[in-house]
């Protein structure tokens, strides 16, 4: 068996970038807009976003797609005393009112649609799941994939839920599925995903580490 634990690395779903965006607006809310550009200062922000809790992975790859949304400019620089080939680092974030207000427009249609169109979810059925490319759980067990992927994204799910999605019945005992959590947790670390499964009452769910 190899020893090779390279992977696709762990994407993060949209709902997970708009709880970042949506601290980021409450952040610029309470920047005075004195001119049609304001300049937010990266270092300052993220620190911010941080104490509220989200990963430096998590922040950047927010603060990327609102990059590919048009919604901000990224300026950046190498540390001081790196040499050219360093990654460099980002220091300011610009964005114009107009470019502001076109993403504040276009996530209130968004949510207005969700709103519109919400309706009971239905049960989640993952048991024929096969790893594809692009998985980023593809290097674990049949069974750790189907719980890892009804959990992804999910939020909190009733363990009934979770037990017909992974083994196509409700009908196992809590011990069965506590093992494979168990063993589901080793395999996050393992393999370096800054992800874990958290019990909460009734319910499972799959946050940041």
């Amino acid at each position: 068996m190899s020893n090779s634990l390279a992977q696709t690395p762990y994407t993060f779903c949209a709902e997970e970038l708009d709880a970042v965006v949506d601290d980021l607006v409450r952040i610029v809310e309470e920047v005075t807009w004195s001119r049609e550009t304001i300049k937010l200062r990266a270092f300052a922000v993220n620190s911010e976003l941080k104490r509220r809790g989200y990963t430096h992975a998590r922040i950047s790859a927010a603060i990327d797609r609102l990059v590919e949304l048009s919604a901000i400019e990224v300026i950046r620089a190498l540390p001081v005393g790196h040499t050219e080939h360093a990654r460099s680092e980002p220091v300011f974030y610009i964005t114009t009112f107009e470019q502001w207000a076109s993403l504040l427009r276009d996530r209130e249609r968004r949510r207005m649609n969700l709103l519109k169109h919400q309706q009971v979810a239905p049960a989640i059925n993952v048991v024929g799941l096969d790893a594809e490319a692009g998985d980023p759980f593809a290097d674990f067990t049949r069974m750790q994939r189907r719980l890892l992927h009804a959990l992804n994204c999910k939020g909190a799910v009733p363990l009934v839920a979770v037990k017909r999605a992974v083994y196509g019945t409700s009908h196992v005992t809590d011990g069965a599925l506590t093992k494979l959590i168990r063993r589901t947790k080793q395999s996050l670390v393992k393999r370096g995903i800054s992800r874990t499964i958290i019990r909460e009452s009734n319910t499972l769910s799959l946050q940041e580490r």
